[in-house]
């Protein structure tokens, strides 16, 4: 059975609960993605606010953050049924992100590619991309391109967000460090606790006021 959580204050500060402990209940929730995932925001960022944030001034210095504390907040999380995907990437990491993607299109009828480029570290800064005669076919393929390239397209902001993964929390550092965070539904079958459908129909519930 699956118990029904209060407030993310008690939430946060009870022990942790094994995956899918808690029944989570959203508001002013149309189940959309958009909003599912500006919910799932939220409630992450209280979390880390609580558990290793400043209270006083509602703020968390994410540079201070340990893999220790950023596994913490992903347990929490996955007691009310969410997986969090928590990534940090150096501007080498975006560099290799990009020409995956561009090494994956680079020979698409009608397209042009203009990068600029660091001249001292050659990473690529940006992308832009030209079609020509109107070639429907090629942006139908960068677009289900991009679908395979989901973090490359956090930086690149090509396509717009879809599906719930495809939003994310974006923290650039002064040192130039990127932390990603998204999120999307926990899938019981991953883990080892027994289920069955209508238990997965009850893990979380959307309603409109």
């Amino acid at each position: 059975m699956t118990e029904q959580v209060a407030n993310l204050e008690e939430l946060f500060t009870a022990e942790i609960k094994k995956p899918f402990f808690y029944k989570l209940s959203l508001t002013d929730v149309q189940n959309n993605n958009k909003d599912i995932f500006e919910s799932m925001r939220k409630i992450y960022m209280t979390g880390l606010m609580i558990r290793h944030g400043n209270q006083a001034t509602q703020s968390v210095n994410i540079q201070a953050l340990s893999k220790d504390n950023i596994n913490d907040i992903n347990q929490y999380m996955l007691s009310i049924g969410i997986k969090t995907n928590y990534k940090v990437y150096t501007s080498s990491d975006i560099d290799l992100l990009y020409r995956k993607f561009l090494y994956n299109i680079e020979d698409f009828a009608d397209l042009s590619v203009i990068t600029i480029v660091d001249w001292k570290t050659q990473y690529i800064q940006s992308i832009k991309l030209n079609v020509t005669n109107n070639n429907m076919d090629t942006l139908t393929q960068i677009k289900d391109t991009l679908q395979k390239h989901t973090a490359a397209n956090y930086f690149l902001k090509m396509q717009p967000p879809e599906e719930l993964q495809d939003y994310a929390i974006i923290v650039t550092t002064p040192d130039n460090i990127y932390h990603i965070i998204s999120f999307e539904f926990a899938k019981l079958g991953d883990y080892s606790k027994p289920y069955c459908a209508e238990q997965h129909r009850d893990i979380i519930k959307y309603r409109r006021e």
